[in-house]
């Protein structure tokens, strides 16, 4: 019954091209609304846009290895951030997917911006973010899986901790706040942000997912096609 509604959800067919059209695309939304893991699923389930565009994940640029989530500051954390920025350049022609919402220095925060040419926004309702976030953190502890560069969630900064380190508390405050975030970046970048993908549910991300699979692996079989006639008309 999912996979028949997802079927049937019309999507903006700019919206399934964004891989072969555009080199610069930002992952925004409240945490725990799943930016990283539908970055996960596009690399695995589509393995060449690994290799075409360069991950950049914010949380990770942002946050000293193992270190309890103690965040890097100033120029150290602005070298972290060109670094990545510079691997996109020399070796993936500076193609890059970045995953997260706030940039620490300003100046680069408005050249990030400036570049962007599509935003993935994650507009999912307060329930769904706040259930998804407590879930992701109970699991984060349990079973010690680590994130944000090698860091661990424990059940006191969940429960005790400041808002900032804890997921459910973050999103219980600023979730809303978010609308009128997104409403000043298209304000500031409204003509170098050329499409803008917006989710309101969990079911049209994972529509969007799949009918852009299988956009790019048509547009595959057409060009290998395509390819193999003017081998032979060579011949």
């Amino acid at each position: 019954y999912a996979l028949y509604l997802q079927s049937t959800i019309e999507m903006d067919p700019k919206w399934l091209d964004v891989f072969s059209n555009y080199s610069r695309i930002r992952l925004i939304g409240c945490a725990a609304s799943g930016k990283s893991t539908l970055i996960r699923n596009l690399f695995t389930k589509i393995p060449r846009l690994s290799t075409e565009f360069h991950y950049i994940s914010l949380d990770d640029v942002k946050h000293k290895p193992q270190s309890g989530f103690q965040l890097i500051r100033g120029e150290q954390y602005k070298n972290a951030l060109l670094e990545q920025l510079e691997i996109a350049n020399s070796d993936f022609n500076g193609k890059w997917l970045m995953d997260g919402n706030a940039i620490a220095n300003k100046s680069l925060n408005n050249e990030i911006w400036s570049k962007t040419e599509v935003v993935i926004f994650f507009n999912y309702s307060f329930w769904t973010v706040f259930y998804r976030g407590v879930m992701r953190s109970m699991q984060r502890v349990l079973f010690q899986k680590k994130c944000c560069n090698g860091n661990q969630e424990t059940i006191q900064q969940v429960i005790y901790g400041k808002t900032k380190y804890s997921v459910p508390k973050l999103i219980w405050y600023s979730h809303k706040d978010w609308l009128k975030k997104i409403e000043n970046i298209k304000k500031q970048n409204s003509q170098n942000i050329k499409i803008w993908i917006v989710f309101s549910t969990p079911m049209q991300c994972e529509c969007w997912f799949n009918q852009t699979r299988q956009a790019l692996e048509t547009k595959n079989k057409r060009s290998k096609v395509h390819t193999s006639f003017s081998d032979k008309s060579v011949r």
